[in-house]
């Protein structure tokens, strides 16, 4: 009796493996290529309408979408297209620009504007103390100005100017961007 419980207990511990094989190895592979085969959402349908042609149009079917197997096939593209809903852009704000003015700091003589950013340029005009403007480019050493009345533009030395930032409502329209 001692040998025929021990042929039993072999056999059973067999067919345990077996179906631990068929449980771990050969049944998920089954299942992963039944959901392989499984397609988007509307996939089959434009592989059908490619096969068919458009029946509003009777084109035949381009030869490209067939392959070697004689399947017709998508390419990433369009399967990308199909499955993801392309997103609405946003529209970002551009960020609001800031607008400058300026007046001369408490000098007492007359304030050069200069044709370049730079001392040995040469001045093409003037500002008398008190003058008031508008920055158009701000430098870190020199800024691009105009007169208030718009007569004088060129540039200044900022270490004379009063630099303040205004609203754009009180920035004259002529010289924004």
């Amino acid at each position: 009796m001692k040998k025929g419980s021990n042929i039993l207990l072999l056999m059973m511990g067999i067919y345990l493996i077996i179906a631990v094989v068929v449980v771990v190895i050969l049944i998920p592979k089954g299942a992963a290529k039944g959901a392989e085969d499984k397609e988007p959402e509307g996939i089959q349908e434009m592989r059908e309408a490619r096969v068919m042609g458009d029946a509003s149009s009777d084109r035949p079917v381009d030869s490209s979408w067939v392959n070697s197997d004689g399947v017709v096939s998508l390419n990433e593209a369009e399967r990308a297209a199909l499955a993801t809903p392309t997103p609405t852009p946003t529209p970002v704000p551009e960020p609001s620009r800031k607008y400058y003015a300026f007046s001369l700091k408490d000098v007492s003589s007359w304030l050069n504007v200069r044709k370049e950013p730079k001392k040995s340029s040469a001045a093409i005009d003037r500002l008398k103390p008190g003058s008031t403007g508008y920055i158009l480019e701000e430098g870190e050493e020199w800024s691009l100005v105009i007169s208030e009345d718009g007569k004088i533009k060129g540039y200044c030395f900022n270490e004379y100017l009063s630099i303040k930032e205004v609203a754009a409502a009180d920035y004259p329209e002529e010289y924004r961007d």
